[in-house]
């Protein structure tokens, strides 16, 4: 929801229980929720060569919404203590208490009703990949309180009274809806009752100024626990090269990585054009490629050009003479004289966009000479 609130702040108000509207200041979201939303897409599976993404729920899902200082707090619950939340295990008693408004009666009062308690168990708890995980990075708490929309955002307790977790989502079986618009959609819960709440110290570590600092850190245990599944860049790599074969008749390539870093526009509240340029030397005879792994998932895309005439290259033979913004971008370039090149990695970001760049260069068969350079 700090998403969306995020830059329109004065759309948006609160309602307080007695009625009155409560302006919003400011929000903060976990930077590791748009992180996360970017890399899953660059894990997944991989069958008869077709690459799957991880159908994971967002995670790091946890925000705050800054009011007036002077403005009267209502009572406040306490977080549970770092080692509570680690002890934490599947059949512990939670219970929840929010507003629920979606597919219910009496949304036309919802802003005067009184919130509502919702009792259930731990089912289980996982690591941001929804598999097992140590105490330390089970952030994901699944659970069986009853939820739909209206209710994230709202606390999980424990028979203590504290707050273990952020009801942030649920399983839901998503239905077009004819009666209303050709693109409206009604979701139905999912009567396995397995719905999802973010870890507590998610929050905590929002509001004391350390979840930067320690998503750095859980970013090292996302690329350890890749292992475990297929990586969309290595899919790409040989739909690459199986290219290369069918387009140029070639067969084995010399590669190298030439370029690595990350573009990163800053603090800025929207897209902004940041590029990195790396020199390649390319001579008559060869065919070169290049690509790119994004490895956040923040798209990119590569440009190709000569150094001296700044003219943009692209093959006459590979059919996308632009360049787009993808997780694997690819360009092709073939060269009647020697030529220095600036292959050149960009991206439109809000977020850091972590790159490899990869040069690979095959000999052109002495039959068929290399193509012209696009015009």
């Amino acid at each position: 929801m700090t998403e969306a609130i995020k830059g329109k702040e004065k759309e948006f108000f609160l309602v307080a229980p007695n009625g009155d509207k409560i302006e919003i200041q400011g929000v903060l979201s976990h930077p590791g929720y748009l992180a996360f939303k970017a890399y899953k897409a660059t894990q997944g599976t991989t069958r008869w060569g077709e690459f799957t993404p991880l159908d994971l729920i967002n995670e790091y899902d946890v925000g705050i919404i800054e009011i007036d200082s002077e403005i009267a707090l209502p009572a406040t619950l306490s977080f549970a203590s770092q080692e509570e939340l680690e002890d934490l295990a599947p059949g512990t008693p939670v219970a929840s208490v929010g507003f629920p408004v979606e597919g219910l009666a009496g949304g036309a009062t919802a802003t005067k009703a009184p919130g509502t308690l919702h009792f259930g168990h731990i089912s289980a708890l996982t690591d941001v990949f929804m598999v097992r995980a140590d105490p330390e990075h089970r952030l994901l708490i699944q659970h069986s309180v009853p939820v739909t929309g209206g209710a994230s955002g709202s606390p999980l307790i424990d028979p203590s009274g504290k707050v273990v977790g952020i009801v942030n989502g649920g399983n839901t079986t998503v239905f077009k809806d004819k009666t209303e618009s050709a693109t409206a959609k009604v979701r139905l819960p999912s009567a396995a009752l397995i719905n999802f709440a973010q870890r507590a110290d998610l929050l905590q570590a929002l509001a004391e100024d350390k979840a930067e600092q320690e998503l750095a850190e859980d970013e090292l245990y996302w690329t350890a626990s890749a292992h475990a599944f297929d990586d969309y860049f290595d899919v790409a790599v040989d739909d690459f090269e199986a290219l290369a074969k069918k387009r140029y008749a070639v067969s084995k390539a010399s590669n190298e990585v030439i370029g690595a870093g990350k573009l990163d526009a800053g603090k800025v509240q929207s897209f902004k054009l940041v590029s990195k340029s790396y020199p390649f030397k390319a001579v008559p005879g060869k065919v070169y490629g290049f690509i790119a792994d994004a490895e956040n998932g923040v798209p990119i895309g590569i440009n190709v050009k000569n150094q001296a005439t700044s003219q943009f290259l692209r093959d006459a033979k590979d059919k996308r003479q632009t360049s787009e913004l993808e997780l694997a971008p690819t360009a092709w370039v073939t060269v009647t004289e020697p030529t220095t090149l600036d292959v050149i990695v960009w991206s439109l970001v809000a977020q850091p966009a972590k790159y490899e760049l990869h040069a690979y260069e095959w000999t052109a068969p002495s039959d068929e000479p290399a193509t012209e350079p696009a015009p």
